[in-house]
Order: structure tokens, then C-alpha cells, then sequence
């Protein structure tokens, strides 16, 4: 029978704050025989036995790791926890050396519950973000730049300016450089005339050509 919804939730709690107070024996306490940890890139879930070195090397490396739980949703016999966690890099992880950074991530476990215990868990961590505040090489995400100037954000990478078109004006051979065009007639003109003048100045079509290699890539 499924436990109830507080209580499964309390649970889940529970096991944040035993383990950041060092308590590994809430991994034979709270979790089951068959219990599997799901980790992402893992070629497959860690056993019991594995999770307990995991969370060892992780509040080895970490030995202040604290858990604050943002939200949690609790569906059958399911808990989905939010969490923010922030420690200090004081001992190798992950073959990194101890940079004595201090360091702020989040995460989502989602865990099962079977007979009053915790058999299953997926977890996703920010690890972008924790490798990057240790000191590795790891890509910062960054947003295109036309998405980055109205957020405000500064990490978007440069994108190259473009050459402005050179336009004739009404006057002869000279010239001016444009700004804010107008379409007429589905043709480009000169905006100091009105959109649709009788002589508008046409610009060459070429100039309303987008090319995929003007704006950078942004894989996800």
C-alpha cells in the first residue's frame, strides 16, 4: 500500500538532511536491498553498494554540502524534489583536484518508493555549472545574441558585425548609408520617401538575401 503523501515527502527530507549530517547509515535504514541509482552519462544504474561510494566521494569532496529543498510534487508512489545545494571543493571529485571554490547547484531527484522505503531514484544535476565553478574548461552556455540584448544577459557570444548597403539617393552619383528600409511593392526603398512613392529608390534585391553563415550556431 502506498504511503502517504506527507509522508513520503518527509521521507525524502529526511534523507537530504541525514546525508549532509554525514549519516550514511540512512542507506540501510531508508533505502531498499534492490535499490538503483540513475545517473545521466552512467552506462548503467549503480547498486546499493554503489550509491554509498558515490555519496561518500561526493561529501568527501564536499564536506559542508548542504541541501535546501525548493519544492517538492508527490504522485502515487513517486517524489519529484527540486533542491539548491552549496559546499566547498576540499578534496578531488571526479579526478579534479581540491580548488577550495565554493560552489552553489541544483537538481531534480525523482525517487520511488516501495514497503515504506526508497527502491528507485533519477537525479539530474546542474554539472555544467559545478565543473565550470571548479575551475574546468567546460562551454558556458550562452544565449543568441538578439535573446541576450533584451534579457540583459552578458554572456552571449559576439556575433560579427555586418557592412551597411550603400543605397543611391534621388541626387545623382551621391550616396548615403540607410537606415530603418521600407518595403514597397515587395521592392527595398530609401525611407526618407514615403513607402510607396511614385520613384521609390530600389535597393539591389541581393541586399534582403539571409545567409546561414551570418548568424552563428547555438547547438543544444
Amino acid at each position: 500500500m502506498p504511503m502517504d503523501v506527507k509522508a513520503s515527502q518527509a521521507m525524502v527530507r529526511r534523507r537530504f538532511a541525514e546525508l549532509d549530517k554525514k549519516n550514511f547509515g540512512v542507506f540501510d535504514e531508508m533505502f531498499a536491498g534492490s535499490y538503483r541509482l540513475n545517473l545521466p552519462g552512467m552506462p548503467k544504474a549503480l547498486d546499493l553498494d554503489g550509491t554509498k561510494d558515490f555519496y561518500y566521494m561526493l561529501y568527501t569532496a564536499f564536506p559542508d554540502l548542504k541541501h535546501k529543498i525548493v519544492e517538492q510534487i508527490s504522485a502515487g508512489n513517486k517524489v519529484v524534489t527540486r533542491w539548491e545545494a552549496t559546499g566547498t571543493h576540499r578534496a578531488a571529485f571526479m579526478g579534479i583536484a581540491p580548488t577550495q571554490s565554493k560552489v552553489t547547484f541544483t537538481g531534480i531527484n525523482i525517487y520511488t518508493l516501495t514497503r515504506g522505503k526508497l527502491s528507485q531514484s533519477h537525479v539530474n544535476w546542474d554539472m555544467l555549472s559545478l565543473m565550470q565553478q571548479i575551475g574546468t574548461d567546460a562551454p558556458r552556455l550562452a544565449l543568441p545574441p538578439k535573446r541576450a540584448a533584451e534579457w540583459g544577459s552578458t554572456n552571449a557570444p559576439r556575433q560579427k558585425k555586418r557592412a551597411p548597403v550603400r543605397a543611391r539617393s534621388r541626387k545623382g552619383n551621391r550616396s548615403r548609408w540607410p537606415s530603418g528600409r521600407r518595403v514597397c511593392n515587395d521592392n527595398l526603398v530609401e525611407p526618407r520617401f514615403d513607402a510607396c512613392a511614385s520613384k521609390p529608390v530600389k535597393l539591389p534585391r541581393a541586399t534582403s538575401v539571409w545567409h546561414e553563415h551570418d548568424e552563428p550556431v547555438y547547438p543544444l
